[in-house]
């Protein structure tokens, strides 16, 4: 066996300083995931814990049929207030009996057209408790007591 001379150890060389800046290139990769990991975690249990919250809401149960929910403008608030009746009737305005009663609001504001002029309107969804399957079949539901006496 002769000894290799040095030229023939330069691939070698040049292979070993690849493999240690690749080392080294890899060692930093791993430091930064181990440092994203908590924080990832954290954020993780944040998440499921606001989709825990959200499923659990009017608004996702209305989803599945086991909730029903109402769309009411910020101008009507004061009209939906979690306890109010709610009247629905057989004629638009007309022929007005109590179907149930206005639940918890749910969160998040949305927009919606306004079923006679087509404007949009600004407000959020509030749970209907309805005691009266009918309700669910008209467009307009009344909080706070009948529009006429009759």
């Amino acid at each position: 066996m002769t000894a290799a001379a040095p030229s023939d150890l330069l691939p070698l060389v040049e292979q070993a300083k690849d493999a240690t800046a690749a080392r080294v290139t890899a060692a930093v990769a791993l430091k930064t995931a181990q440092d994203d990991e908590k924080p990832l975690k954290d954020t993780a249990a944040v998440l499921n814990q606001q989709i825990s919250v959200l499923d659990s809401s009017a608004l996702a149960r209305a989803i599945s049929g086991k909730a029903d929910v109402i769309f009411v403008p910020y101008a009507n608030m004061a009209n939906f207030q979690p306890g109010t009746p709610l009247n629905s009737c057989a004629l638009t305005l007309i022929w007005c009996t109590q179907v149930g009663f206005v639940g918890d609001p749910q969160p998040g504001e949305f927009t919606a057209a306004h079923p006679l002029s087509g404007k949009p309107l600004r407000g959020i969804f509030v749970e209907a408790r309805l005691t009266k399957p009918v309700a669910t079949t008209r467009s307009v539901i009344i909080g706070n007591g009948p529009p006429f006496l009759f």
